[in-house]
C-alpha cells in the first residue's frame, strides 16, 4: 500500500487564498487539481498535514474539498485521505463539514 504526505505549508502555502485560480494564487481549485487529485490517484492514502496555516478562507475550503467530495465521492475520501490539523480544530471542522454538505 502506497502512502503519501503532502505538508500543506511547506509544499503549497502557509496562507491560502480564494476559491479559484482566476481571482489569485494559491486557490481552493489550484490546491485540488495539481495536489489532492494526483496524490489520490496515485496512491492508496494520503495524509494531509494541514497544520502551520494562518487560516483557511470557506471559499478555498469550499473549492478544495467540496468538490473533491463531490467528484470522488465521501466514502472513497474519507478512506483514503487522512487530515491532519491539530493547532487549528475550528478549520479542521469547517473542512469536515464542507465535504459532508457536498455528499451526494
Amino acid at each position: 500500500m502506497k502512502t503519501k504526505t503532502i505538508n500543506f505549508a511547506k509544499e503549497f502555502t502557509d496562507c491560502p487564498g480564494g476559491r479559484s485560480r482566476a481571482f489569485g494564487d494559491f486557490s481552493g481549485e489550484e490546491f485540488r487539481i495539481d495536489y489532492l487529485e494526483p496524490a489520490l490517484e496515485k496512491y492508496n492514502n494520503v495524509i494531509l498535514n494541514l497544520n502551520g496555516v494562518f487560516s483557511f478562507p470557506s471559499s478555498f475550503i469550499d473549492e478544495a474539498f467540496g468538490i473533491l467530495v463531490e467528484k470522488r465521492g465521501l466514502k472513497t475520501v474519507q478512506k483514503q485521505l487522512e487530515l491532519r490539523l491539530d493547532d487549528n480544530p475550528i478549520a479542521l471542522k469547517s473542512i469536515l463539514t464542507a465535504m459532508e454538505g457536498h455528499a451526494s
